[in-house]
């Protein structure tokens, strides 16, 4: 099937006629003024004046008569554009009654349809308009085509679980501002006075959701932190523990070797007691300075004596400890020979 052409393009004279001369036009277009019946007298003669006319364009350049024809075009698609604004303004949606007035009513009743937003949004009264009144001129009328895109948005964004059939003004005044939905500003002025806020739900709930789960994470990640410095810990607390056992152990070896030498001074100590001066006079000089080095070695290596304090607490030790072995010795003889065997450290 061969494609339509349009006059302009299969006779471009006849085109400038009809533009010229429409009251002639054989056939009445959508685009021009309804026929007029007109005399025959005043009939003949313009179509005379078009004859005449048609032989003058036949004569014309094809520059020219792209001129004209483009002239032609442009007066035809004013007067479609004028008849489109006045049939536009003479529409039932488009007349004074069928503006929005009342925001305070529409403000505090409790839900809107769908239909109701979208008029409102344009403007309209929703009494006065709805998509049944638009829906047939919606490929004509700007307001229709207009009605038509605002309110696919809107079921659209019910289908996502956005808006619902009947929704609190509220909570549409919200998702319109979140998403550039174009609202009066007088609509949610009225709705504001009334001490209702308008609070986008959805996206507070997103944040509050994006909140918990961060502090979620912030709290697992401590958690975990803490677990690991725990087994640390844990760790370092069986490593002191070992450690304290070792001490231990060295404790009680150091303990033995003690009592072991303990009996061995007591009978030296024994010895000098029982004979002093014989001991001292039968003794040499170096056998008594090597058992002075002995009694003072055994001293700070076994008691922790130490030769710099004035009273030593370990001299009362030795001689407790010589008690309990039987071979008793009081404190200020132990201190004595103490003394004595200072003297033979080496200086400090």
């Amino acid at each position: 099937m061969a494609p339509i052409r349009h006059l302009w393009e299969s006779d471009p004279i006849q085109y400038i006629l009809n533009w010229k001369f429409p009251q002639l036009m054989q056939f009445n277009f959508k685009t021009l003024q309804p026929y007029v019946a007109m005399g025959m007298q005043k009939t003949d003669s313009l179509a005379k004046e078009a004859k005449e006319y048609r032989q003058e364009l036949l004569t014309r350049s094809p520059s020219e008569l792209t001129a004209l024809l483009e002239e032609a075009k442009a007066a035809e698609w004013a007067r479609y554009a004028e008849r489109l604004r006045v049939e536009e303004q003479q529409r039932s949606f488009n007349q004074p009654n069928a503006a929005l007035h009342d925001f305070n009513y529409w403000a505090k009743i409790s839900f809107w349809t769908l239909d109701e937003a979208v008029a409102m949004a344009l403007e309209r009264d929703p009494r006065q308009v709805s998509w049944k009144h638009v829906q047939s001129v919606a490929t004509v009328s700007a307001f229709a085509a207009q009605y038509a895109s605002q309110r696919e948005l809107v079921t659209r964004a019910v289908t996502m679980g956005q808006l619902w059939e009947s929704t609190a003004p509220s909570v549409f005044l919200a998702w319109a501002n979140r998403t550039n939905f174009v609202f009066p500003d007088k609509l949610a002025q009225a709705v504001t006075k009334l001490g209702i806020q308008i609070a986008d739900w959805k996206t507070l709930y997103e944040k509050a959701n994006d909140a918990t789960k961060s502090a979620q994470a912030l709290a697992a990640e401590k958690h975990s932190a803490l677990m690991a410095a725990m087994a640390d810990h844990s760790q370092s607390l069986t490593k002191l523990s070992e450690r304290y056992q070792s001490l231990l152990d060295q404790r009680d070896e150091l303990s033995r070797l003690k009592d072991g030498r303990i009996e061995s001074l007591a009978d030296k100590l024994r010895e000098l007691e029982k004979a002093p001066t014989v001991r001292e006079k039968s003794l040499g000089t170096r056998e008594r300075e090597s058992l002075l080095k002995l009694v003072i070695g055994m001293a700070m290596g076994f008691y922790g004596y130490d030769p710099k304090s004035a009273r030593a607490l370990q001299t009362k030790q030795i001689a407790d400890d010589l008690e309990r072995a039987g071979i008793a010795l009081d404190v200020d003889t132990v201190r004595k020979y103490l003394s004595e065997a200072k003297d033979l450290l080496p200086p400090d």
